[in-house]
């Protein structure tokens, strides 16, 4: 089964901000739908750069309490804007097998995954688009 056939069956569009936005505007991007686990960080050319999940915000609200050393819990008590706290982007295309997408969601953690053509955002696979369709045996 291709991502295609399954992506957007839960979540519509997908939840997008920019490299420059800020901490706020990011967390009221993420709380506008509450199927939202994260969101994803675009350039100035709309490309995918980046990815910011719920775990990271509340990491950024509660730097405080966080228990690592500072070099680890410093870009969190500075963080101004997404860009200053988005991870590295995973992303699947819609031929992809649901298959590689479970793969990669494992592999990294991930509750949802970009969809890209062309270096353009298209979508969102959820977790649960990909629970419900991975055919168990």
């Amino acid at each position: 089964m291709k991502v295609r056939d399954v992506f957007q069956s839960i979540t519509e569009g997908a939840d997008v901000v920019h490299e420059n936005d800020s901490i706020p505007r990011v967390i009221q991007r993420v709380s506008e739908d509450y199927k939202t686990r994260a969101v994803f960080v675009l350039n100035d050319a709309e490309q995918l750069v980046g990815i910011i999940s719920v775990r990271d915000l509340m990491r950024v609200a509660g730097a405080r309490y966080l228990q690592q050393d500072t070099r680890t819990v410093l870009p969190y008590l500075t963080a101004a804007k997404a860009g200053d706290i988005m991870q590295t982007p995973y992303s699947v295309s819609s031929e992809d097998e649901i298959q590689d997408a479970l793969r990669l969601a494992v592999e990294h953690d991930l509750k949802d995954i970009p969809v890209v053509e062309e270096g353009k955002v298209m979508g969102d696979l959820n977790c649960f688009e990909i629970l419900l369709n991975i055919g168990f045996e």
